[in-house]
């Protein structure tokens, strides 16, 4: 599905403010006002998107905190995937959501719950549970 752009840049728009909501503005914790994502109430201050400079594509957790979302540079959805059910694994400590997405040596890289970690592929969202420590 391709949106038109001004649809896009809205998305974009919007998925960018919730991943920075609060960042530099010395709000605590406490400060915050419960949302509605979930990683966000988990883990205040997590980043819960990533845009790839080298192929213009963006990844966004979606609410739940579960499912990484994959558009392109032009707004089209190309995968969407629950990280828990594709990789087999539930965080033994914190709870079970996404709190932190990087992007490096091709994969995006996840942090779930306090100290899970997994490795998505950019072009096909392939999850490969990494372990924890």
């Amino acid at each position: 599905m391709k949106l038109p752009t001004f649809l896009t840049v809205l998305l974009a728009t919007a998925i960018l403010g919730i991943s920075t909501f609060g960042a530099g503005s010395g709000e605590t914790a406490a400060d915050k006002i419960p949302g509605p994502h979930a990683s966000q109430n988990a883990y205040p201050g997590s980043v819960v998107s990533r845009k790839d400079p080298a192929s213009g594509m963006l990844f966004y957790v979606e609410s739940d905190g579960r499912r990484l979302v994959a558009f392109d540079k032009d707004g089209e959805i190309k995968w969407s995937v629950d990280v828990f059910d594709a990789g087999k694994f539930t965080p033994a400590t914190g709870a079970a959501v996404v709190r932190d997405l990087s992007i490096r040596d091709g994969a995006l890289w996840i942090t779930c719950g306090k100290h899970a970690f997994a490795k998505v592929g950019l072009r096909d969202g392939k999850v490969e549970f990494l372990g924890e420590d």
